[in-house]
C-alpha cells in the first residue's frame, strides 16, 4: 500500500511538472516572438566640423593660422587642424553599436582629361587614421575628437607616383570621417562627412563634403517580453524539467527501497566501498554496531581503511576493521517492507 501511495504521488509530481514545463515553453514561444509594431525610431545625426590651416614661416602671410574657408598657400602648409564634432540622438532609448572610422585617401587623376572632378582615377591609397566601436543602451552619444593633419608626406608620395607613371597627373587629399549605426532592432544607418585637399596646385582651398545634419525614421521590431521576463521564463523551464524528470526517473526505477539505498551508498562511494563474495571470520573480532553509514564514512576517513561491502541475501553489510574492532551498519531489507513483485 505504502509503494502504490509512493508511486501514484511521484505520478502526480510528474504530471503537474510535465504541465508547467510545456505551458512555460508555449509561453516563451508566444511572448519571445518578434513582430512589427506601429513603432518609429527617429535618428538625428550632426557633425559640427572645423578646421585651422596652420603656417609655416613665410613671408607672404603673417598670421600662425588661417580659418575655414580661405585660400592657402601649398608650400607653406605645416598642418591641417581638422576637428570632428559628431552626435547622434534617438527617440527612443534602444542597444546601439556604433562604427567611428577616419581615413585619409590620397586620390590621383590623370590631368588631360576634361571634367576636373569627373577625370579617371589612376591611383587611390587610404590609410587608417582612427577607428572606434561602441555598444551602448542609450538615447545617443557624441564624439569629439581633434586631428592634425600633415601634408608633405602625401605630397611626396603623389610626386613619386607622377614620376613613375610619367604621365600628367593631378592629386588630392580625401579625409572621410564615417560613422555606422546598427541595432539588434534591426535598422542601420550610415553616415560620411569630410574635408578634400587639393595636392596640384600652389592656392588651393578646403572644400567639405557630406551633410552637417541628416534625420532618419526606422520602423522597427519590438519585443513583448523584456529581459527580466526572459529570465524568469528560463528558469522556470529548467526548474519543472528538473522536478519532471526526476519525478519521472524514481517513476519508472522499478527496485524496491532496500536496493535503491544500497545502490545509492555503492555508487556514491564506490572508490572507498570494496565488495567481498565471502564474509570474514568475525569472531575474532569486536563488533561494534554504527546506527547510519555517515558514521562509517567518518571511521573510514579517520582511519584510513575501505568500507567493505557483503550482501547474505536479507542484508547488506556495510563494515570496517580496525585493529580488533570491526565496526559494523546494515541495511535490511525487512526494514523497507517487501519488495514489488517484479523487483
Amino acid at each position: 500500500m505504502r509503494v502504490k501511495l509512493r508511486r501514484f504521488l511521484i505520478f502526480v509530481c510528474a504530471a503537474s511538472a510535465f504541465t508547467m514545463l510545456s505551458c512555460g515553453v508555449f509561453l516563451s514561444y508566444r511572448l519571445l516572438k518578434t513582430h512589427p509594431v506601429e513603432s518609429i525610431l527617429n535618428i538625428v545625426q550632426r557633425d559640427d566640423l572645423e578646421y585651422l590651416v596652420h603656417q609655416k614661416e613665410n613671408p607672404y602671410i603673417s598670421r600662425p593660422s588661417l580659418g575655414m574657408g580661405e585660400n592657402y598657400l601649398l608650400s607653406y602648409t605645416d598642418r591641417i587642424e581638422l576637428r570632428n564634432a559628431y552626435s547622434f540622438a534617438m527617440s527612443d532609448t534602444v542597444e546601439t553599436q556604433y562604427d567611428y572610422v577616419v581615413t585619409a585617401n590620397l586620390i590621383s587623376r590623370y590631368a588631360r582629361s576634361t571634367g576636373g572632378g569627373t577625370n579617371p582615377e589612376v591611383m587611390r591609397k587610404t590609410y587608417l587614421i582612427d577607428e572606434d566601436r561602441q555598444t551602448m543602451i542609450s538615447d545617443g552619444t557624441q564624439i569629439d575628437r581633434t586631428y592634425d593633419i600633415y601634408l608633405d608626406g602625401y605630397i611626396r608620395e603623389l610626386d613619386e607616383f607622377a614620376q613613375t607613371v610619367d604621365i600628367p597627373v593631378t592629386g588630392e587629399l580625401r579625409i572621410d570621417m564615417t560613422v555606422s549605426l546598427h541595432s539588434p532592432e534591426e535598422f542601420s544607418d550610415s553616415f560620411v562627412r569630410g574635408i578634400t585637399v587639393p595636392l596640384d596646385s600652389e592656392f588651393y582651398n578646403i572644400t567639405t563634403h557630406g551633410e552637417g545634419r541628416v534625420e532618419t525614421n526606422h520602423s522597427i521590431l519590438e519585443r513583448s517580453l523584456p529581459v527580466w521576463g526572459v529570465i524568469a521564463l528560463a528558469l522556470l523551464i529548467v526548474a519543472c524539467g528538473g522536478v519532471f524528470f526526476t519525478a519521472l526517473k524514481k517513476l519508472l526505477d522499478r527496485r524496491s527501497p532496500f536496493y535503491r539505498e544500497v545502490d545509492g551508498y555503492l555508487k556514491a562511494y564506490d572508490d572507498i566501498i570494496v565488495s567481498t563474495a565471502t564474509p570474514l571470520d568475525f569472531e575474532q573480532y569486536k563488533i561494534v554496531t554504527v546506527k547510519n553509514f555517515k558514521e562509517m564514512l567518518n571511521m573510514s576517513n579517520k582511519t584510513g581503511h575501505p568500507i567493505i561491502y557483503w550482501e547474505d541475501g536479507g542484508n547488506a553489510h556495510f563494515y570496517l576493521l580496525s585493529q580488533n574492532l570491526l565496526f559494523m551498519f546494515t541495511v535490511s531489507r525487512h526494514a523497507h517492507g517487501p519488495a514489488p513483485a517484479n523487483a
